[in-house]
């Protein structure tokens, strides 16, 4: 009984962590690591030299239609996202209270978990669709080249030096114009 109790509450665990959605100050579209389908299980972030950024947007060479037309994309579906993050943060609560009555439903709990499975597939489902649409604006090359700034925009931030990171950029006002972009990839 104690193993199914300490099993669930690790369950409850990995869901409040997959639940909570973007950090503070992530942007429109943030909260994953990486597209769906492209995560390597690391969570250490690598460290990026300053002209690298640099080079990186040069490869990228995003004109501001591509931009705008990338963010409106994006904007289609940031309300279902925004819906669905919600709905798993309630899933998680309805977890915590199943494990705190004094008879757990298993049958609840099971509903509760395939619920939460279901919302989670349907996120990642709308991120993986916004990196494909956004791999066939962009082309493969280029969509890398944004992937990977987008890392170092995560690398950063997570670091707590998002700021230092843009300021030292050669070209901040574009980084500065590309954040909500480059946020919605993780």
């Amino acid at each position: 009984m104690k193993k199914i109790i300490v099993a669930l509450l690790a369950l409850c665990l990995v869901f409040s962590v997959s639940a909570q959605g973007p950090k503070a100050g992530a942007g429109a579209g943030g909260g994953d690591a990486a597209p769906a389908g492209d995560r390597t299980g690391s969570e250490t972030a690598p460290a990026y030299g300053a002209g690298e950024a640099a080079r990186v947007m040069d490869r990228l060479q995003l004109k501001t239609e591509e931009r705008e037309r990338i963010r409106l994309m994006l904007e289609e579906q940031e309300g279902e996202l925004v819906r669905v993050r919600a709905e798993l943060r309630e899933m998680q609560a309805r977890m915590t209270r199943l494990m705190l009555e004094e008879r757990v439903n298993r049958q609840e709990v099971e509903r509760t978990l395939r619920q939460s499975m279901e919302l989670e597939f349907r996120m990642r489902m709308i991120q993986a669709e916004r990196n494909i649409r956004l791999k066939e604006m962009l082309g493969p090359e280029r969509w890398a080249n944004m992937y990977r700034l987008a890392q170092m925009v995560q690398a950063a931030e997570r670091a707590g030096k998002l700021e230092d990171f843009i300021a030292k950029s050669e070209n901040p006002a574009q980084i500065r114009a590309m954040l909500q972009i480059l946020q919605a990839l993780f």
